[in-house]
């Protein structure tokens, strides 16, 4: 969406919030997982000794998914013709997959299972964060889009200080305890309950207009043109996996 002198105009203080409201629940989700959960659900299926590698192993294809995921449905959304907006589409969607996978994180009785479970719900969460991204440049004046920026950080980290307070000691108690994972459960529940509602406000308080794309794009025009954002990570990809193979 183009910005407009009215845009300008109607764009208030409270704008920023509606906006990256949902960066607080992908902050914390991603906070939760890598530093609390899966750490615990890796060593309670592979024991404390190959901890550490499975774990890095897991993180490490995770972010590969992420790397791939993200920019693809960033493109895709570009030129999605939906109604309902260019973005919020692939919002709702990625939200719904990412919550009905974490019942795979509880669930899985297997390292495989743990790693599937997990890059899916990787390029899960990056369908929505790609879209996500996407509604600064569409919907903030270009004079505001640093503040914008800026509140969606502040969020990002505030959801990973948040997660700490609210699932650690659930995450603590479930690591002490005897009797099952229902800690394991609950904090599964906290992380896709911020989710939930803060999509849910992404979804019902930010307008968008239809989706203009064109009418001849297609996934296999759109995709290989997402990919050329990963060159300025290329060498960074390229570091990792020579400290990998040594």
């Amino acid at each position: 969406m183009k910005n407009t002198p009215h845009t300008q105009q109607r764009f208030r203080p409270q704008d920023y919030l509606k906006l990256t409201i949902l960066g607080l629940a992908l902050g914390a989700v991603a906070n939760g997982m890598h530093s609390l959960i899966l750490p615990m659900r890796v060593q309670e299926l592979v024991g404390p000794e190959l901890k550490a590698t499975y774990l890095g192993v897991m993180t490490f294809c995770g972010l590969i998914v992420a790397m791939l995921t993200q920019p693809v449905f960033g493109a895709v959304s570009d030129n999605s013709r939906f109604k309902w907006g260019r973005r919020k589409p692939f919002i709702l969607a990625g939200t719904v997959l990412t919550v009905g996978l974490m019942l795979g994180i509880g669930a899985g009785s297997s390292y495989a299972s743990l790693f599937i479970v997990w890059c899916l719900i990787q390029g899960s969460l990056n369908t929505t964060q790609g879209p996500f991204q996407a509604l600064i440049p569409d919907q903030v004046p270009a004079d505001r889009r640093g503040i914008a920026s800026g509140v969606k950080n502040l969020l990002e980290i505030l959801g990973a200080v948040l997660v700490l307070q609210l699932i650690g000691k659930a995450v603590g108690s479930y690591a002490e305890s005897t009797s099952g994972n229902s800690w394991l459960w609950i904090s599964l529940g906290l992380l896709a309950a911020m989710l939930i509602v803060t999509a849910a406000v992404t979804l019902i308080f930010v307008k968008e207009r239809p989706g203009a794309g064109k009418q001849d794009s297609s996934w296999l025009k759109i995709i290989p043109v997402s990919y050329t954002h990963l060159r300025a990570h290329e060498t960074v990809l390229d570091l990792v996996c020579r400290l990998l193979l040594e």
